[in-house]
């Protein structure tokens, strides 16, 4: 995304690594919108427990190798409800988030090793595409026992914390609940007596930026809950605290609102535009992506002309630039990143993350769950950093006249997260376990007022046999749990529910990872498999 690639750019997937002299690997925490379970499973785990097979040339030592790492190292991910019914090993678990009026769209991960800590916050969705393929960008807040900052951490895990809260039927008692919250509080004590830093004394300032709904109290903790998030406020106040309001503004994001009842204004913009300096000061910059190639005057803009008409009520000078759609070696990157630039005479701030230049991403209503991290460098005699963080900005073709382009709207239908939008569950469809051992059980929870009138969950194996369905808690009003036994020796992965002419996948996570079977693979495996996997491995 810079000039100066070799420094600034790379791939994200590196950022799984331990770095060196991390030490042994206690648990990572990620969450994301759209997932791809097989990637997490084979790229990002197989990074953080450093495993050396390759799925795809050598599955069974990688399937060995990943087993025997994971009994004793915490992984879990959560995902947007629409998106957790996968396939996943059960030895990780895969929590669906409900967020009240909109979505579970933050993207960050706690990396947790012995003498290391990391703190990953990105655009990228746990995808192949978001690590891959597209134009995305990360930032990374690593603690060691000699440099920690304990406050960006505390901030990311009681965000985490909350995002726990809005897990269906969560509590304390639930044991996927209890895995998080147990690796969190390891993560707590792990750092309590390393070196404390301050924020204060950085050349660049950073500070983790969250949206997210508020709740009384939070039934995954069993304590209180916490007040709304605003990304865009909390962000405008950290600038304020080193300098005054910014005068200056650049914004570059894939999606924006569409205009609703034939209204121009666009309020994201209104309300960045009233956050900053008064009065004909204000500078704005939109950074927007095009259909096709962006060659004028035949350029198509997805974007809103909504943009334009706010900015010109509110900024003094207004200009717009065309998202690039490739990289420097001319192959196509859809642009998903979401960066936003803001400037002033005494400090240069640029916030990345998840975050689109939405209402819904900016905390400003209805709200996500999206995770930002600020980074703020004062304007001082000879300082290098602010340039250092203008240069990260992506050089941009602009626009000689905003006006003689085509205005399209967001096209939504191009982005991988509205592509992979699944069937979501009903609400009444809290947890579904599996109970390893002799007598094999599969529990579900249920809040029966919330479940549709008929409804019927299966198997997905070939035979995909009925489980259960509506008879089963008839009249009942109370949420319950219920236990059907299960006889395949295989646990499942996920379950199928249809209801009322629709169909899902409901996520299924093990209450004891102790007491599951090896893998059918493993357990079929030769000697002669054995001796070539351990002569071909590293003591």
């Amino acid at each position: 995304m810079s000039k100066r690639k070799d420094r600034l750019s790379g791939t994200m997937l590196a950022l799984w690594r331990p770095p060196r002299d991390a030490g042994d690997p206690i648990g990572c925490l990620a969450t994301t919108f759209t997932f791809d379970a097989g990637f997490f499973d084979e790229q990002c785990l197989a990074r953080f427990l450093e495993i050396d097979s390759e799925p795809d040339r050598e599955d069974l030592a990688f399937l060995l190798e990943r087993e025997t790492r994971l009994g004793t190292v915490y992984a879990g991910v959560l995902a947007d409800h629409s998106q957790a019914g996968v396939e996943h090993s059960l030895r990780w678990d895969a929590l669906p988030v409900r967020i009240p009026g909109g979505k579970q769209h933050a993207k960050l991960a706690i990396l947790a090793w012995t003498n290391h800590v990391r703190i990953v916050i990105t655009s990228a969705n746990l995808t192949e595409y978001g690590y891959r393929f597209n134009h995305e960008v990360a930032g990374t807040i690593d603690l060691t026992p000699k440099d920690a900052y304990l406050d960006a951490l505390s901030a990311c895990v009681e965000f985490v914390e909350s995002l726990l809260g809005f897990v269906p039927g969560a509590s304390p008692g639930m044991q996927e609940i209890r895995r998080a919250s147990g690796f969190l509080r390891r993560v707590r004590r792990l750092v309590g007596g390393w070196k404390r830093t301050s924020n204060k004394r950085q050349a660049v300032r950073r500070y983790p930026v969250f949206s997210l709904p508020g709740m009384q109290a939070n039934p995954a903790t069993g304590g209180p809950g916490q007040g709304p998030r605003c990304a865009l406020d909390d962000c405008l106040r950290f600038c304020r605290g080193r300098g005054g309001s910014p005068s200056d503004a650049w914004v570059a994001a894939p999606f924006f609102d569409p205009p609703k009842d034939g209204k121009a204004e666009d309020e994201a913009t209104a309300r960045l535009c009233k956050g900053m300096a008064r009065g004909g000061r204000r500078g704005l910059i939109f950074c927007l992506p095009a259909v096709g190639e962006a060659i004028e005057p035949s350029v198509r803009l997805a974007a809103p002309i909504g943009l334009l008409n706010t900015a010109r009520r509110y900024a003094g000078s207004l200009a717009v630039e065309v998202l690039p759609a490739r990289d420097g070696d001319g192959n196509l990157r859809p642009w998903h990143a979401k960066m936003l630039r803001l400037s002033s005479d005494g400090y240069t701030a640029l916030l990345i993350g998840s975050s689109n230049f939405t209402k819904a991403g900016l905390g400003l209503g209805p709200v996500n769950a999206e995770a930002n991290l600020l980074f703020l460098a004062e304007r001082r005699a000879y300082a290098r950093e602010p340039r250092m963080l203008d240069d990260l900005w992506p050089q941009m073709q602009r626009l000689e006249d905003p006006d003689a382009v085509e205005w399209l709207g967001p096209e939504h239908a191009q982005d991988e997260e509205q592509q992979a939008l699944g069937v979501s569950l009903p609400p009444g469809f809290l947890a579904a376990s599996y109970r390893a051992g002799d007598a094999r059980r599969v529990v579900l929870r249920f809040d029966p007022v919330k479940l549709p009138s008929s409804w019927e969950i299966l198997s997905c194996d070939r035979h995909q046999r009925s489980l259960l369905d509506q008879n089963a808690v008839q009249g009942r009003t109370e949420p319950g749990t219920y236990e059907v036994p299960w006889e395949p020796i295989e646990p499942p992965e996920k379950l199928l529910v249809r209801w009322q002419g629709k169909e899902g996948f409901w996520p299924v996570n093990v209450e004891d990872a102790k007491r599951l079977p090896p893998p059918e693979r493993l357990e079929k495996m030769s000697a002669d498999d054995m001796l070539l996997i351990l002569a071909a491995s590293d003591p």
